[in-house]
């Protein structure tokens, strides 16, 4: 048996698996933005926790359904606000 024999038959499913396991997620390699945010994160984060989900439905219905648009939206708001936050020098 080597590594990745182990790791695909036994290891992710158990820490993916709902049921008998951890409930964890499996995800792709994530890729961060030169604005260092992970948007495949940020956008789990806003859609599927219990605190943000109503609210990201409506704003999700003001953006026409356009989940891109919303979450360039998103990302342009939290930037600025880290931005401000910080009083950095922009060159």
């Amino acid at each position: 048996m080597n590594e990745l024999h182990l790791q695909d038959k036994f290891l992710i499913p158990f820490i993916t698996n709902q049921v008998d396991g951890l409930g964890y997620k499996e995800v792709k390699a994530n890729t961060i933005s030169e604005n260092l945010i992970v948007e495949q994160d940020l956008n789990l984060f806003l859609s599927e926790t219990d605190l943000n989900k109503d609210n990201y439905k409506k704003l999700l219905k003001l953006y026409k359904n356009n989940e891109k648009l919303l979450m360039n939206d998103i990302v342009d708001y939290i930037t600025n606000r880290i931005k401000n936050y910080r009083n950095m020098a922009l060159f």
